[in-house]
């Protein structure tokens, strides 16, 4: 979103996680306040990327609350409801021919 600010004439996008995203979700209302257009591309693995990575590093693979498949939201609902678009993408295909 500072980017975006910053030099409004770029393409700006983030590209994050469902864990990420959720932590700083309350952007998406600033950034309708402000008519401040971010992509933001949402790489969907049902799993805290960081917690899962050091879970791995540092208790050989011994997971602790780091997937959490059963209690992602609807990320375009999520979307939709801060007044942006939201659309999932299932295959490359779609977003990236060839």
């Amino acid at each position: 979103m500072g980017i975006k600010i910053a030099l409004p004439e770029a393409d700006v996008a983030c590209v994050t996680g469902e864990g990420s995203i959720q932590m700083n979700i309350q952007e998406l209302s600033t950034c309708s306040q402000y008519g401040c257009p971010v992509k933001i591309i949402n790489l969907r693995n049902d799993y805290l990327g960081m917690v899962k990575q050091w879970q791995d590093m540092q208790y050989e693979g011994r997971y602790s609350e780091s997937h959490y498949a059963a209690s992602l939201p609807d990320f375009v609902k999520l979307a939709e409801a801060y007044g942006h678009v939201g659309m999932e993408v299932k295959r490359n295909q779609i977003c990236c021919p060839r």
